[in-house]
């Protein structure tokens, strides 16, 4: 897609930092812009196509993460709630004023969310156009369409 072009979030400056880095060292900085933010706050674009890897692990799990995931990522991009759901229940309610009309919005989830996002994303009159599972055939990542 080469006339494609993104704005890449996170609330880290850091790691967005990192990204811009990459980009140039793609040579797509024309093509790729960061921010600082917290998911869509004060984000006024409308877009296509938006993708998250949100975070999912319920708080009591955090513990339980192996050593390199624990020590290196931020906790905040990590932490999903009590029952690793909080994001997706904000985001459903609110991501479809950032989307054209027929846009989708993909989301990655963890290992036994799927029918627990699907029902969310349906409560908020998302449609589940496509999964996808990952190596081991866990589904790994939903991609939904508002409804019109």
């Amino acid at each position: 897609f080469p006339a494609a072009q993104g704005l890449g979030i996170d609330q880290d400056r850091k790691t967005v930092e990192t990204a811009q880095r990459n980009a140039q060292a793609l040579d797509l900085q024309a093509r790729a812009r960061f921010r600082v933010s917290d998911w869509l706050s004060g984000i006024e674009e409308q877009f296509d196509l938006i993708v998250s890897n949100p975070p999912y692990i319920p708080t009591s799990d955090l513990k339980g993460l192996d050593r390199n995931v624990r020590e290196f990522d931020d906790p905040k991009a990590l932490d999903g709630g009590a029952d690793g759901l909080d994001f997706y229940r904000d985001t459903l309610q609110s991501a479809g004023k950032n989307l054209n009309v027929g846009g989708f919005l993909g989301l990655e989830l963890g290992v036994g969310q799927r029918a627990a996002v699907i029902e969310i994303a349906e409560d908020a009159g998302w449609s589940l156009c496509a999964q996808k599972n990952d190596l081991a055939g866990i589904p790994r990542a939903l991609v939904f369409v508002a409804h019109p």
